[in-house]
């Protein structure tokens, strides 16, 4: 699944339009004595919620160039709709209020930051968010396009976010990938959430899933008409709840079920039997039968099923018989050629009369007799042959009546299971032999190689489209027996808002490579969501004083056992909301008190041979971004003994990797001893994460120069 989640909180006020001209530095973070694994400290806070988000924009999307930028009302009362909209991938959000000024200074501060963006989109209606708002922005980004995902209420605007979401998967979009799946474009999981305000925060934290779409059903537990038209028609995989039984009851996920089922394109499953029989039907016409001892049947006559092999064994024996009639057309083409080769500049009439024999085998004697006129040769200045032309022989009335006839038989036989093996045309009969079946056949080589060719096409034809319709008819059975596959209703809910979004934060962690940790204040919402658009990793929920949540707790001592790897923990907002004692508290349970630690990767280039002996290199690197130093040492078979240098062939490696360049390591080799030194920037520096390879030259005396690959990683 990937990881693009985002979120960019604007708002109006005095802070911000004074301090639009850059966004103000983050409150000081010590960052002496962190543990080991923590990768990275930092703080993505500004002097109010605006250029809080305005900072997460530019960590989150500052070097993706994306092409849509949404703009969501930073009201308390229209949360609802930032939330529903973290499940966006493809751009930035940013709160603003229905200020144009405010609008405008938002706009200049993303197209500062954000390139590539040419459509700005406004999350809700036009009482949501204005048209002077939404241009306002617009026309400070000097981009041309507008849109929006809305609703008559915030509902309808979660229904017209997850459409977006679902439509954009089935097109492909990279940004939605892993949200559908099947070849019935199911919406993979429908996460439904309380519409309440009190339950906003439920959305919010479920923002970090990448797997489907989040639903607002209404705080009494009913599925709106709305979603439940959305349900019908992307026939969600999975439903999960979003909160306890309080915030959204099984009774409503239930409902979601039945909703699905009787929307579907039936009402009942009793066409499942039908659908397998066709199905079954099909299997056999492409794969046809085994016998008794499971090998594959080779027969070619569809009407004995007990020995027919199939029509991918039809197209297969097709392609053989046209391959080796193909072949006697070659033969008899290259035995013209040669005799011409042999006797340059020979005259029409003596060229016809030595090559007759092969133009008979090709095209038979009734049409060979006639082709002593020049036109059906190549000639050259001197008018002396120079080679046949053949084009000119297949144009001829007689040849393509030939070819007609056999295949309107052949039309005529595929047509009508009763006429099978009724082939009286001799070319149309010698198309469907193999040759060395054939042996009678003399003549005719050019025509029955045609229609084997015919044969081969049409057999592909009806394979193509029979598997079609397998395809379709396996995709129609899976819709209609997903309607009484089991149930299972997935919760994310715990007592309160800290313990549902731990739930959703070991959820995520689970199934995703986790990063990063994304600390915010369960009780200051508006820099809560900010985090919602991050990728890496979960969010922790905590309040602003040290006494952290004990479920919160749990979940951050366990993050390192879910990969092993170093993190990056990141405070969302100011000291104000986010306090350095309560990050600091955050930082030591992640990462000092840790029940798991961080390991280290080992990477063992494969040996490579050289004359007889191999080489075989080890390099052992710290799985953390502080690469300081990796030795890699080299060790010499028994054969050579002598002789034996090592050096890099450059001593820039090759990079793969988000960044945009191999900087923060550098590379020396010991050209006797073996070792390569790998070491960060200035000693000590963190490399870009991403996997290194350099290239390493090595001889010996008496023995060829090998090059092997050294490859490491930073992350």
């Amino acid at each position: 699944m990937n990881l693009k989640k985002k979120f960019v909180i604007g708002a109006a006020s005095v802070a911000l339009v004074a301090g639009m001209g850059g966004v103000a530095a983050p409150a000081a973070v010590a960052d002496t004595s962190l543990p080991g694994s923590i990768m990275k400290l930092e703080r993505l806070g500004g002097l109010d919620r605006v250029q809080t988000s305005l900072k997460v924009a530019k960590a989150e999307f500052g070097t993706k160039a994306p092409e849509r930028l949404y703009v969501v009302s930073a009201a308390e009362g229209n949360m609802v709709d930032a939330a529903t909209a973290g499940m966006l991938t493809d751009g930035p959000i940013v709160f603003v209020y229905n200020n144009s000024y405010v609008a405008t200074a938002v706009g200049k501060e993303i197209a500062a930051n954000i390139a590539g963006i040419k459509e700005v989109v406004a999350i809700g209606g036009d009482g949501v968010i204005s048209d002077n708002t939404l241009n306002a922005v617009k026309d400070a980004m000097k981009v041309k396009k507008t849109s929006r995902l809305a609703g008559k209420d915030r509902y309808a605007t979660s229904v017209a976010i997850a459409d977006y979401i679902y439509t954009q998967s089935i097109k492909g979009d990279k940004s939605f990938a892993d949200r559908t799946s099947g070849s019935g474009n199911f919406l993979m999981n429908a996460y439904l959430a309380n519409g309440a305000n009190e339950h906003v925060v439920d959305s919010m934290v479920a923002g970090t899933l990448d797997d489907g779409a989040i639903l607002l059903v209404q705080p009494d537990g009913k599925i709106p008409e709305v979603v439940a038209e959305f349900i019908k028609k992307a026939l969600p995989t999975q439903f999960s709840a979003l909160g306890g039984t309080g915030a959204v009851s099984d009774a409503t996920v239930n409902e979601a079920w039945v909703i699905k089922a009787l929307g579907n394109k039936w009402e009942t499953s009793y066409s499942i039997p039908n659908l397998r029989e066709k199905i079954d039907d099909l299997n056999f016409l492409i794969d046809g039968v085994k016998d008794k001892d499971g090998k594959k049947q080779t027969g070619t006559n569809l009407s004995d099923k007990a020995t027919f092999g199939g029509l991918k064994y039809v197209v297969e024996r097709a392609e053989s018989n046209y391959a080796s009639w193909a072949n006697k057309v070659m033969n008899e083409k290259q035995e013209i050629a040669n005799h011409i080769v042999e006797h340059p500049g020979e005259e029409v009439d003596t060229a016809y009369t030595a090559v007759k024999d092969s133009l008979t085998h090709l095209y038979g004697s009734d049409i060979a007799d006639t082709l002593k006129d020049a036109k059906y040769f190549e000639l050259n200045g001197d008018k002396k042959v120079k080679g046949v032309n053949y084009d000119a022989i297949e144009a001829k009335s007689e040849y393509k009546k030939l070819v007609e006839t056999a295949t309107k038989q052949l039309d005529k036989v595929w047509a009508d299971e009763k006429h099978q093996g009724e082939i009286t045309d001799d070319v149309a009969k010698a198309s469907q032999m193999h040759v060395t079946a054939a042996g009678a056949v003399t003549d005719k080589f050019a025509a029955i190689a045609e229609v084997a060719k015919y044969t081969v096409d049409n057999d592909k034809k009806w394979l193509d489209t029979v598997e079609k319709q397998r395809a379709s008819l396996k995709a129609e059975w899976r819709t209609e027996f997903d309607k009484i596959a089991p149930k299972t209703v997935q919760r994310f809910g715990g007592k309160d808002r800290f313990e549902t979004a731990q739930l959703i934060a070991n959820w995520f962690s689970k199934y995703h490579m986790v990063e990063a940790a994304y600390v915010a204040n369960g009780t200051r919402l508006a820099d809560s969501l900010a985090a919602g658009q991050l990728t890496g990793g979960p969010i922790l929920l905590v309040r602003n004083d040290t006494k952290i949540p004990e479920f919160t707790s749990n979940v951050a001592t366990h993050l390192l056992c879910w990969n092993g790897k170093a993190i990056k923990v990141s405070a969302i907002g100011g000291e104000g909301v986010v306090s350095d004692d309560v990050l600091s508290t955050m930082v030591n349970l992640i990462g000092t008190k840790s029940v798991c630690k961080v390991k280290t990767t080992t990477t063992t280039p494969a040996a490579k041979t050289i004359a007889g002996g191999s080489w075989t290199a080890q390099a052992e690197v710290a799985d953390s971004a502080e690469f300081n130093t990796a030795n890699i040492q080299f060790t010499a078979p028994t054969d050579p003994t002598s002789g034996v240098t090592y050096a890099l062939v450059d001593a820039n490696p090759t990079y793969t990797g988000t960044a945009t360049a191999a900087t923060g390591v550098s590379a020396t080799i010991d050209s006797n001893a073996g070792t390569i030194a790998l070491t960060g920037t200035n000693g000590a520096g963190a490399a870009n994460a991403g996997t290194y390879t350099w290239k390493v030259k090595m001889t010996a005396t008496g023995y060829a120069e090998k090059i092997v690959d050294v490859t490491v990683k930073a992350n």
